[in-house]
C-alpha cells in the first residue's frame, strides 16, 4: 500500500505502482487480515466462516429464499441462477479465517434438511431435499 500522511494512494505490485484516489478491499474474509498487513491498524470488523453446499443443478423450482430456525438450528434453501440449490445453516460461532469445513455444521445442516418438507418439482417429478 502506498500511503501518504496517512491516507492510502495507491498500491505498488510487482508490474509497478499504481496510484488512486481510492483503493478498494476487495478480498472476501480477509479483508481484516490485510488491512493489518497494510499497516492500517484494526479494522472493526469479524470474519465468520459460512458453509454453503450446492445440489446438481435442477430446473427451476424455487424463485426465493427459503428459511427457518429452530432451537438455535437455522437452514436456509434457494436456487442459483444455474439450477443448483443452495442450503447451508448457521456461521460457525468464532472468528476464524480457516477455509475448511466443520462437522458439526454439516451435521446440523443435514438434520434440517431432512427434517424440511419435501419439494417435488411437477415438471421433473424430483424430491429435491427432505423426507420421501
Amino acid at each position: 500500500m502506498l500511503r501518504d500522511g496517512g491516507k492510502v494512494t495507491g498500491v505498488e505490485t510487482v508490474r509497478g505502482v499504481i496510484r488512486a484516489k481510492k483503493v478498494g478491499f476487495a478480498v472476501a474474509g480477509n479483508t481484516s487480515r490485510l488491512w493489518r498487513m497494510a499497516g492500517l491498524g484494526k479494522l472493526p470488523i469479524e470474519t465468520h466462516k459460512l458453509q454453503a453446499f450446492v445440489s446438481e443443478p435442477l430446473k427451476p423450482l424455487l424463485d426465493q429464499v427459503v428459511g427457518f430456525g429452530v432451537g438455535g438450528a437455522h437452514f436456509y434453501i434457494s436456487q442459483s441462477d444455474k439450477g443448483g440449490m443452495v442450503f447451508g445453516g448457521d456461521l460457525d460461532w468464532y472468528k476464524s479465517y480457516a477455509q475448511r469445513g466443520n462437522l458439526p455444521i454439516v451435521q446440523d445442516v443435514a438434520e434440517c434438511a431432512t427434517s424440511f418438507p419435501p419439494l417435488v418439482c411437477p415438471e421433473c417429478g424430483y424430491c429435491v431435499i427432505g423426507l420421501v
